[in-house]
């Protein structure tokens, strides 16, 4: 019995080490580019936790099953831009990071999001505004829009018997914490791209796997490691309901920070007394390969016009 699990242990280990090694090279393009390119201004961190709000176990089975359709980044950005489009906030465009983080440090389902906007955009002028306060967001505010984009999401996929606590939800506050505006938004960055990268189980967290795979982890209630044995069906269902799915990054940039707005970006960086940047131009194998000659290899001709005189 060891035998086979230590088998089905290290198959799937090596698999999803396989997938956590292509997930790093996206987290970490991405962290690289907004490191890169951040504006010279404050930055506020924004935790959005859309699913805090006495979460049960069917909205935990809501989540897993349809991650595609609701909880992934485009709903919230549009929010964010509607926020960031009143008057009474900023009237204007700014540029922001969205980071979707789904699990706590004992792997249980804990999904939220991270924001990082700079504290002030672009107008339609092509002017650089700042907030009218501190905050840029009131959280009230965000986490009554957030809420209600989340549960009318919700109704396009269940009926209202599926359902039969939503209008409950509507009375529940969720958690929306506003940071308080930092300096140097590339330590905040570096901060959740260390926690990002390799997954929700790093290496060095794995004890052993004998009936059982066991692994350690710092508590947040008690600040001590703690370790965590689980069955191998357990673990892995555990582990796998954090695999982010197919073509739905987890890290994306927005506002002024996506890529099709580098003008804009330049123009608030100037305006900021910063340098411009310039994204680098992949380049064209294939356009590359068509356009020059000869088209086989120098080597292999040879070798084969001396085989032709033997």
């Amino acid at each position: 019995m060891n035998i086979v699990i230590m088998g089905i242990y290290l198959v799937f280990t090596t698999t999803v080490a396989a997938i956590v090694a292509a997930l790093n090279v996206n987290i970490a393009r991405r962290m690289t580019g907004y490191k890169d390119s951040k504006l010279g201004c404050l930055i506020q961190h924004i935790i959005i936790g859309f699913l805090q709000c006495h979460m049960n176990y069917f909205l935990c089975g809501v989540f897993i099953s349809n991650q595609c359709k609701i909880f992934y980044l485009k709903p919230f950005n549009k929010r964010i831009k509607f926020l960031a489009n009143d008057g009474k906030y900023l009237d204007a465009q700014p540029g922001f990071l969205l980071a979707l983080h789904t699990w706590g440090r004992n792997l249980s389902l804990h999904p939220h999001i991270h924001c990082l906007i700079s504290h002030g955009g672009l107008d339609d002028n092509e002017l650089w505004v700042v907030p009218k306060k501190d905050i840029l967001f009131p959280a009230k505010v965000m986490m009554k829009i957030f809420r209600g984009k989340f549960l009318a999401l919700l109704k396009t996929e269940f009926t209202s018997d599926q359902l039969p606590f939503l209008k409950n939800l509507y009375q529940t506050d969720w958690v929306v914490h506003c940071c308080k505006p930092y300096r140097d938004g590339a330590s905040v960055a570096g901060y959740i791209a260390r926690y990002m990268r390799g997954g929700a189980l790093k290496n060095g967290q794995l004890i052993g796997a004998k009936e059982r795979i066991a692994f350690s982890y710092k508590s947040h209630q008690t600040g001590k490691r703690e370790r965590l044995a689980l069955l191998p069906d357990d673990f892995i269902k555990r582990l796998l309901q954090h695999v982010p799915l197919k073509g739905k990054p987890t890290v994306r940039c927005y506002g002024l920070y996506h890529p099709t707005k580098e003008l804009s970006l330049n123009e608030a960086r100037d305006q900021l007394g910063q340098e411009w940047i310039t994204y680098p131009i992949e380049f064209d194998w294939a356009g590359w390969l068509k356009d020059t000659q000869p088209k086989k290899c120098v080597l292999c001709v040879e070798k084969a016009e001396k085989f032709k005189t033997k």
